[in-house]
């Protein structure tokens, strides 16, 4: 894997996000 994929991702307010396991779920205002 490149060095991008160890860069934190920035999150928005007002967007929740779930780990479960290997999954990632994201919530927000647009979907």
């Amino acid at each position: 894997m490149s060095r991008i994929g160890k860069l934190p991702i920035p999150i928005p307010q007002g967007v929740k996000i779930q780990v479960e396991g290997t999954t990632v779920r994201a919530e927000g205002p647009k979907g």
